[in-house]
């Protein structure tokens, strides 16, 4: 039965509705792909359209096989490399909804015929600096549909978390400490810890980056500030500690990622 293409950007669960934010899309042919550990705050989308690269988690080394689509969760440290030239492509996305305990792993299951056709609108899109990220929400959440039931957290938000969370998001521009968030939980420093990592995923440092990072991308896609003035508006105390932290997770500079949406948006002006 031939499969009817549906575009749409989220996914329902049983449970709260999800929402993917798209962070960064990239097609390339690499003739090197070496990295010791490329555990990162948010979600990665692989397709590599012919064979050749290779993912190392836990000891266990996985051939990226071009039939195949590789879906990575946040903070799952995995190393890279490739034995030939490599047809990359890939999104970055945050997921407002957690994986169960111990459900973090790399999960992979065949393209359809839904996911081949979206890809062969991307790449040549990506290409020509188009807009493209109508395509790659819905390859996301086509990924995402894949991941068993069973794997997401179905236990209801802690309302300690939560506050804490609410705290992160109202102060963007202050680093709030782990004793401070922990002495508003009312918990002590580790338990506080381990519960907030339960519920998220990652500690409160990390999530508060992962949030600092989202907004600078915002920010650098929308706006035509300076990066000092945006590194300040991201809750980094300077323009050095932003570019390092912002091309450690997201992989090209602050100024190389406004240069590429800014070429993608004058493209989709130049057509209309």
């Amino acid at each position: 039965m031939k499969e009817k293409l549906v575009f749409h950007c989220d996914f329902y669960r049983p449970g709260p509705f999800v929402s993917v934010q798209l962070m960064t899309s990239a097609y390339c042919e690499l003739l090197a792909w070496e990295y010791d550990d490329l555990s990162a705050p948010f979600w990665r989308w692989y397709h590599n359209a012919n064979g050749g690269a290779f993912i190392r988690v836990d000891g266990k080394e996985i051939a990226l096989e071009p039939d195949k689509v590789y879906l990575i969760p946040p903070h799952v440290a995995f190393a890279s490399h490739a034995e030939q030239l490599v047809r990359h492509l890939y999104f970055t996305f945050a997921l407002n909804v957690n994986l169960g305990a111990g459900a973090a792993r790399v999960f992979s299951h065949p393209l359809t015929v839904t996911e081949k056709s979206l890809i062969r609108q991307v790449v040549p899109a990506i290409k020509q600096d188009a807009e493209i990220s109508f395509a790659a929400y819905t390859l996301a959440s086509l990924a995402l549909n894949r991941i068993p039931a069973d794997c997401w957290s179905s236990e209801p938000p802690n309302p300690r978390i939560a506050q804490a969370i609410r705290m992160i998001r109202e102060r963007p521009t202050l680093t709030l400490g782990n004793e401070e968030l922990a002495r508003a939980a009312g918990m002590n420093i580790s338990a506080f810890i381990r519960l907030f990592h339960k519920h998220t995923g990652c500690s409160p440092h990390q999530y508060d980056l992962r949030l600092r990072i989202e907004k600078a991308c915002w920010l650098l896609r929308s706006g035509a500030d300076n990066l000092d003035d945006i590194a300040v508006a991201a809750g980094f105390c300077d323009r050095f500690h932003f570019s390092k932290a912002f091309k450690r997770y997201i992989r090209i500079s602050p100024a190389a990622y406004r240069r590429q949406k800014q070429k993608s948006q004058r493209h989709k002006n130049s057509l209309t």
